[in-house]
């Protein structure tokens, strides 16, 4: 019988990826709204050395499924599987890979909790967030200057000479006027933000705040 349904969900997408390759091999996945605190071999090794709160590290071995959590017990989304173990989610229908499977994974499998050394990631869920993980990437380079803020202005972006952009992001496409100041926003593609205007903890797109 035909899947009438085109949406697979994370656990679905997940499954028919892993299907591509051996069942020892593993397959590493990580949430798309995060930013990596450390370079990506760093962070496998984690899932290698890391263990549980005041016990000993302990590696990976028999697991088929390893969440990586930090040390407050938060996730820190990345979760490191066997391909195989992914083989055995359906082939058909919705799965949501947190909700129906990784419990249905449990069932048959080893599934482990690893808590990081040390921050692996950082979440971007908000405004304040992106700008947060933006200056960490492109901020410290300002900092190490001795300068007190930070900017980036894309090519493609008309911002007036005059115009001040602090610790903020101005994305191609935007227009930041003359005159006008721009603090710790992100005015995207098609943003205005008009002449002789402050602009404070704002997401500014086309169709305005």
């Amino acid at each position: 019988r035909s899947d009438l349904q085109e949406v697979r969900g994370t656990g679905g997408a997940a499954a028919d990826i892993a299907r591509r390759f051996a069942p020892t091999d593993l397959v590493l996945i990580a949430n798309a709204n995060a930013y990596l605190a450390s370079p990506l071999e760093a962070v496998l090794a984690e899932f290698m050395l890391a263990g549980d709160p005041g016990a000993p590290a302990r590696g990976v071995g028999s697991a088929d499924a390893v969440v990586l959590a930090h040390q407050d017990r938060t996730p820190a989304g990345l979760m490191l599987f066997r391909a195989g173990a992914l083989h055995d989610l359906p082939e058909r229908g919705y799965c949501d890979l947190k909700e129906q499977g990784l419990p249905q994974l449990a069932r048959d499998h080893t599934v482990l909790v690893r808590y990081a050394a040390r921050i692996a990631t950082h979440p971007v869920r908000t405004l304040m967030t992106y700008l947060d993980v933006v200056r960490m990437a492109r901020g410290a380079a300002e900092q190490a200057k001795g300068l007190p803020s930070w900017s980036i202005v894309e090519d493609g972006a008309k911002v007036a000479p005059d115009a001040r952009i602090v610790d903020s992001v101005v994305l191609a496409g935007a227009t930041v006027g003359s005159g006008a100041v721009v603090v710790r926003s992100l005015v995207g593609s098609g943003g205005v933000v008009m002449p002789q205007t402050t602009v404070v903890d704002e997401l500014r797109g086309p169709q305005g705040p």
